[in-house]
């Protein structure tokens, strides 16, 4: 929310830029260019999921306050998720359904790590 008020402000992270070209695709009528602007936003989602690949989970005694352990998601992997769940949904109505299965299968990842999460711990 805060990006879509500061109009002059560049995105710095990958999640914002993403927002950015998601919220562009949601009001174009032209297939094509939608297909497009979704394929760049799960480019730069995906660049950005593989860069924190390497990072540990963070342990219930790192996590900031405020934030929860097992079968919760932080703000950047919720937004992510959001992110997602709006490129999939977006792709489905623009029948892009390459890109609507490719974030269905993110949302699905997601959905079924927190599940497992909460069952384990």
């Amino acid at each position: 929310m805060d990006l879509k008020l500061s109009i002059y402000a560049q995105p710095d992270r990958p999640e914002e830029k993403a927002l950015l070209i998601v919220d562009q695709a949601r009001s174009s009528k032209d297939a094509t260019v939608v297909q497009t602007m979704l394929d760049r936003a799960s480019i730069l989602i995906l660049d950005s999921q593989r860069e924190l690949e390497n990072e540990p989970p963070p342990r219930p005694a790192d996590l900031p306050d405020g934030e929860e352990g097992p079968g919760t998601l932080s703000k950047m992997h919720r937004e992510r998720y959001l992110l997602w769940a709006d490129i999939a949904k977006i792709a489905w109505k623009s029948r892009c359904t390459r890109t609507a299965r490719l974030a269905g299968e993110q949302v699905m990842h997601v959905t079924m790590s927190l599940l497992c999460n909460y069952y384990v711990n």
